[in-house]
């Protein structure tokens, strides 16, 4: 591409087959300059022949030229292309045209052999100037009026039609016309007297979709560097309150871009039963179309959200209003804002904001880390639950509104809000187990999970009476070693209350490696086994994995980065007591603390204040590590330094606290190691040995063994799989060695 025959551009492919622009004003990509021609040809012409025809008309009839214009026609509407095959152009907005004159003409000029005939007279003459005024008019810009008429297509599924009714272009009059000089200085003014004025209004115009009720919103994760392993990850939600529309046929389908991304799989799982209370309509509070409104429009209260009557249903009994919204915009996404909706006169009210440090998909290639308006890469919105239960009631004529505090520059929200409309609830006393947070192996708590530390379970009352204590059995594969709790409590209808179910490693005995399901039953309310009227619910499982295992004495091995003053790092015990704690560390800076434990659970926390982790691409803090090593052996773990927040590790250690400890190596061998079931140590002297055998949570394990001065062999036919530990002592040494059984 050439502007005045200088080279501007090199990469357009001019054969490939374009749609062309001129002078395009979107992200302010205007041509800066007038316009007098436009030729496009289909062959890269060279510098000379661009020399010779740049400021010469070309011919009509000229095979190379695909487009043409000359913009002579002065018609604001349509460009004429003088091209053999012409496509003419269009106008967008207003065309400002003017001409050249005298010495400004540079184009057009052709030689000539033909002589002018010129006479030279010489003589004396007398001269009279007389001055002679001429006027020459320019048109101002003229601005292209356009009137519109509204057809209504009410009562069908499109939208509303356009109508051009007529369209003109006219002169601004509020000014005057102003006469120059040649040499261009004012000359003279004159008032123009308007024709006419225009009132520029606003008419109604309606467009309509499809009814759609979102379902569920989830931002995807940053891609780069992200590994989701080979069966994905998988999120679980609650989608009872939208029973009334999954029902016959719907198309169900993703938008706003997160389903080009990664392959997604969606399945409905529905559960056969009693419901608590009966949803018996569910509504789309105000469209959630493909949009997303700024600050202005959603405070102008008058178009996007505007307030609403919401005739709630006769035969309802209970209603709550659920409320998701997420912030977009360089404003909208980072600053946190108070939105509300008001109920008749009462307000609800809460600020949209979602910390992302401890996101569990992680790390992500972007700016994972950053706490947003109320959403996070790789996670589910945050909806909020309004109960309107007892504050309004079925047959009322309510009035709803929706809104936000204030704005500031680029700030966008989606936003979805819906009423849910509820029968009675069905029973007197129903408890209900919603979900085992630790021990799981679901995504949502994977930042908390393998876990050996106190269970934890969320129960719901889904009856109508208050509920003062819950009697809860759990166990780990076989009922027969369960353990019961009773928490006392003061939970009423529809709330739901976490538990921590109290610390019993023995309930771990009957767990194996890779086939383990942790189980919780409510069995008692109140102290009375039969209270609850519907059992069905009161059961809940789930499969967990094992948490590490570490022997009695290790060291943390780590760098700090250049903000070591954001790091803190703890070790607590099963009784949360503290038993090993640093912070206040030195920038770029090795640490190498030993630990000696004793047999059992523990958790280490590294924590950065920042929520930017030891490492993070988007600061300046630099880059440091964290790694777990067994005392005279080899690496146990290395924590991920892009950890956000923080990041905990919960593990297990083998040997009891009162062990010897000294330790030599005492010529022990173990065989066959892996093992079918059956294994062997011999190689030193066994006589007066005292020997241990430990599961995978530091548990001694009876099973059967025999034993001689040279050797102990022990029989794990009846075991489940994994992985085992002997200990062996003798003399006051101790000697511990990793069995695997498969």
């Amino acid at each position: 591409m050439e502007i005045n025959g200088t080279v501007t551009a090199s990469s357009i492919n001019t054969a490939k087959g374009l749609n062309v622009r001129i002078s395009r004003g979107v992200n302010n990509r205007y041509f800066k300059g007038d316009i007098d021609e436009i030729r496009i040809w289909n062959v890269a012409l060279t510098d000379a022949e661009i020399t010779a025809v740049k400021n010469q008309e070309s011919s009509s009839t000229d095979s190379r030229i695909t487009l043409y214009y000359t913009f002579n026609d002065k018609n604001n509407a349509t460009i004429t292309c003088n091209a053999p095959t012409p496509q003419n152009g269009k106008i967008i907005g207003n065309g400002a045209y003017r001409s050249f004159r005298g010495i400004s003409i540079f184009k057009g000029f052709s030689l000539s052999s033909t002589r002018p005939n010129i006479q030279l007279i010489q003589g004396v003459f007398d001269i009279t100037t007389t001055p002679q005024i001429t006027h020459d008019s320019v048109p101002q810009l003229a601005y292209n009026i356009i009137k519109y008429d509204i057809k209504s297509n009410a009562s069908t599924t499109i939208d509303d039609a356009k109508i051009e009714l007529e369209n003109t272009f006219k002169w601004n009059a509020d000014g005057k016309e102003y006469w120059y000089t040649e040499e261009n200085n004012l000359y003279d003014s004159t008032a123009v007297i308007p024709a006419g004025s225009i009132t520029i209004s606003q008419i109604p115009y309606i467009r309509r979709w499809p009814s759609r009720l979102e379902i569920m919103s989830f931002v995807t994760p940053y891609g780069i560097g992200l590994d989701l392993g080979p069966k994905g990850k998988t999120w679980t939600f609650d989608v009872t309150d939208f029973t009334p529309i999954l029902k016959g046929n719907k198309r169900i389908f993703l938008s706003r871009g997160g389903q080009n991304q990664e392959e997604m799989d969606i399945q409905f799982l529905f559960i056969k039963g009693t419901p608590a209370r009966e949803v018996l309509d569910i509504s789309q509070l105000w469209p959630a179309q493909q949009f997303s409104a700024n600050y202005s429009q959603i405070l102008a209260n008058d178009v996007y959200y505007p307030p609403l009557n919401y005739q709630t249903l006769d035969s309802a009994k209970g209603f709550k209003i659920r409320s998701a919204i997420t912030g977009h915009g360089q404003e909208g996404e980072f600053i946190p804002r108070n939105h509300f909706i008001q109920v008749n006169n009462e307000t609800y009210s809460r600020q949209v904001w979602k910390m992302c440090g401890e996101n569990p998909v992680y790390p992500q290639g972007g700016t994972w880390i950053y706490d947003r308006a109320g959403w996070c890469p790789g996670m589910a919105t945050d909806v909020a639950e309004y109960d309107l239960t007892g504050k309004i009631n079925g047959g009322d004529l309510v009035t709803l509104d929706y809104g936000l505090d204030a704005g500031s520059g680029d700030s966008r929200y989606i936003v979805n809000n819906q009423l849910v409309s509820y029968g009675e609830y069905k029973f007197g006393y129903d408890l209900g187990i919603e979900d085992i947070l630790e021990p799981s192996k679901k995504i949502e708590y994977a930042r908390n999970n393998p876990t050996c530390l106190s269970p934890k379970i969320t129960v719901k009352n889904n009856g109508r009476n208050t509920v003062n204590s819950i009697t809860i059995d759990y166990w780990v594969n076989d009922k027969a070693n369960k353990k019961t709790y009773t928490w006392n409590c003061y939970l009423t209808t529809g709330k739901v209350e976490t538990i921590y179910l109290p610390q019993d490693n023995s309930i771990y005995s009957t767990a194996v490696q890779g086939n383990s399901v942790f189980y919780a039953e409510i069995t008692a309310i109140d102290g009375n086994s039969s209270a609850d009227e519907y059992v069905n619910n009161n059961l809940f499982e789930s499969k967990f994995e094992f948490p590490e295992v570490y022997p009695q004495h290790f060291y943390l091995f780590y760098r700090t980065n250049n903000a070591a003053s954001e790091t803190k790092i703890k070790v607590v015990d099963e009784w949360n007591k503290i038993v090993f704690e640093k912070n206040n560390l030195t920038n770029s800076t090795l640490y190498r603390d030993t630990l000696l434990l004793g047999l059992g659970c523990y958790k280490l926390t590294v924590e950065d204040t920042d929520g930017d982790g030891l490492s993070f691409f988007a600061n300046n803090d630099g880059s440091g590590f964290f790694r777990l090593w067994e005392v005279g052996g080899s690496s146990l773990k290395t924590l991920n330094p892009d950890f956000g927040n923080k990041t905990e590790l919960q593990f297990t250690v083998v040997h009891k606290v009162d062990v010897p400890k000294r330790t030599i190596d005492l010529g022990y061998k173990v065989f066959p190691n892996p093992a079918k079931g059956n294994f062997t140590v011999s190689g030193g002297d066994m006589a007066g040995a005292k020997h241990t055998l430990y599961n995978a949570f530091g548990q001694t394990i009876d099973a059967p063994y025999t034993q001689d001065e040279a050797k102990i062999s022990y029989d794990l036919g009846a075991y489940s799989s994994g992985v085992y530990f002997i200990n062996i002592q003798k003399n006051g040494f101790t000697w511990t060695n990793k069995i695997v059984v498969e």
